[in-house]
């Protein structure tokens, strides 16, 4: 699979294509990628979409996501990349991919029993700049 880097040099890099945004290209296939996030020790993680060649005199513009991994264990990203009809996402979720009767013996909180309620915490905004960016990346739990 090839993605372009952030200086622009297209790669084969499989293991982490899920990192980049490519140009559109004709024929392509979506992609998820479950995902391992590091949390605080809150429990709360962090994802943000980033383009430092947008809006350059500003440093960069993206959108970020936190919220809380203890209610959304997993993390799933996935990219359409075709011509015509191109998205990324950033799904915090109960449960990965998987048969529904497999994922509840492994403990995944697929069903809500009538009359039972979850409560889940997120957190969307706009970076805009260097600055905001570098501070959103620096809160990240390492």
């Amino acid at each position: 699979m090839h993605f372009s880097t952030e200086d622009g040099d297209t790669n084969e890099q499989p293991a982490s294509a899920w990192r980049f945004a490519t140009h559109p290209q004709a024929g392509f296939t979506h992609e998820g990628y479950v995902l391992t996030m590091k949390a605080d020790d809150d429990g709360w993680t962090g994802a943000a979409f980033v383009n430092r060649r947008l809006r350059p005199e500003l440093g960069g513009l993206g959108v970020y996501l936190r919220y809380d991994s203890t209610t959304l264990p997993t993390y799933i990203a996935w990219r359409m990349m075709r011509e015509g009809l191109y998205a990324l996402g950033m799904e915090p979720a109960t449960n990965p991919f998987g048969n529904p009767r497999d994922l509840i013996a492994q403990g995944y909180p697929l069903i809500l029993a009538p009359g039972s309620e979850r409560r889940y915490a997120l957190e969307f905004g706009i970076l805009v700049g260097a600055s905001a960016i570098d501070e959103f990346e620096s809160s990240l739990p390492r």
